[in-house]
């Protein structure tokens, strides 16, 4: 989808862990420099050691993979943004800056500033409440309608 970024800044707590990119052969991991000469620094995941050298796969690694909604968030993301829940990646880059934990991953040059507190629900352009009211009111969620997304 043109214009969707196809590099993103991976943050652990407010420092720029690494650097994650879709590339014309599947996904790439890389720790910036910066931040393995850093002291007391961790992997992202264990999944993913501390190593000069990038991970490289096919396929998006299973840690950020775990960072992505599910469910009725993940179709309400998808359908608010007009993203393919199939691209895992794109809906990454959208949400990723409001993960649970201590990762953040935000589109490449976004970056994050300390203290920076935006919740999913208003990056979404959500209201105060609206899905909490919608899942409280049980709304049901079908493909052909619009559901709790008529609310924003």
């Amino acid at each position: 989808m043109p214009g969707r970024s196809k590099k993103a800044d991976v943050y652990l707590g407010e420092k720029r862990a690494g650097l994650l990119e879709r590339t014309q052969r599947g996904y790439r991991f890389a720790y910036s420099p910066e931040y393995l000469s850093s002291s007391d620094v961790e992997p992202v995941s264990l999944t993913l050691p501390l190593t000069e050298e990038p991970y490289e796969s096919d396929a998006l690694f299973p840690f950020f993979l775990g960072l992505i909604p599910e469910g009725w968030l993940l179709e309400i993301t998808c359908r608010t943004l007009k993203i393919d829940p199939d691209n895992s990646f794109d809906v990454l880059l959208a949400t990723g800056g409001d993960c649970v934990g201590a990762v953040t991953v935000v589109p490449k040059d976004e970056g994050i500033t300390t203290g920076q507190e935006v919740g999913q629900n208003q990056r979404l352009g959500f209201g105060p409440g609206v899905v909490e009211n919608a899942v409280e009111r049980r709304v049901p969620w079908t493909r052909d309608k619009a559901g709790p997304a008529a609310l924003c």
